[in-house]
């Protein structure tokens, strides 16, 4: 089962009810360069954007379940900015390293990781012995390519659905409500997880739209069979 959403997210969330979602995925767009009253966001004050994130993981918090895991996707310049917004509104329990195996080239050390705040919605049964380091090639890096790139900071299905088994079981209600090219929603078919997500962007809906149909296409033999 999908619900597909396209439009304002703060908008969106409104409409889930209290206590409906099993795991949040999500990967918010970091918004550099955004203005907003004459302003400018940068990674040196990024004081603008409180007001939304501050509603964003408010919402988090009222649409999980009790014990809900919520992985929040940033990097090492937004983490000390969402990190206490987050703790604000649920219990974070660890910073996991998405390591990419091979980074994009740079003057000032090769860049080959991403980070992700681990939370949950209070307190959780549910436990994960495997380090805080993950490693999965990046697009850039030669992913497994199960899912083909049409977002800039599109995530490897792989990845995604590592971190879906860890975090919830089948048959579990998976949300990420910056959707892009619909990564997690092909993880959440190739799982067996139901899935909401919702985008802004009509491009990216459209495509995510597509990308998820065509998992539900290739997955449905392998129903049919195992039945």
């Amino acid at each position: 089962m999908k619900k597909l959403l396209q439009g304002d997210c703060l908008d969106l969330l409104k409409t889930l009810p209290d206590g409906s979602v099993d795991l949040i995925l999500t990967d918010p767009p970091y918004y550099v360069g955004m203005t907003h009253n004459a302003q400018k966001a940068t990674f040196t004050d990024l004081s603008m954007l409180r007001p939304f994130f501050m509603q964003l993981f408010g919402e988090f918090k009222r649409v999980a379940k009790q014990g809900a895991f919520v992985y929040v996707f940033t990097d090492w310049r937004t983490a000390p900015f969402l990190q206490p917004l987050l703790v604000d509104m649920l219990d974070i329990k660890n910073m996991l390293v998405w390591d990419k195996i091979v980074g994009r080239v740079s003057p000032h050390y090769r860049n080959q990781h991403e980070l992700i705040l681990f939370a949950t919605n209070g307190k959780t049964q549910r436990k994960v012995f495997s380090g805080n380091i993950i490693c999965e090639k990046s697009f850039s890096s030669g992913a497994h390519s199960t899912n083909v790139k049409i977002h800039p900071t599109q995530k490897p299905v792989e990845l995604l659905q590592r971190l879906i088994l860890d975090g919830s079981d089948e048959g579990d209600t998976v949300l990420d409500c910056f959707m892009g090219s619909g990564s997690t929603g092909v993880a959440c078919v190739n799982t067996g997880r139901k899935f909401i997500g919702m985008e802004i962007d009509e491009g990216y809906f459209k495509g995510a739209e597509a990308a998820i149909a065509d998992a539900e296409r290739n997955r449905q033999p392998d129903l049919f069979q195992a039945a």
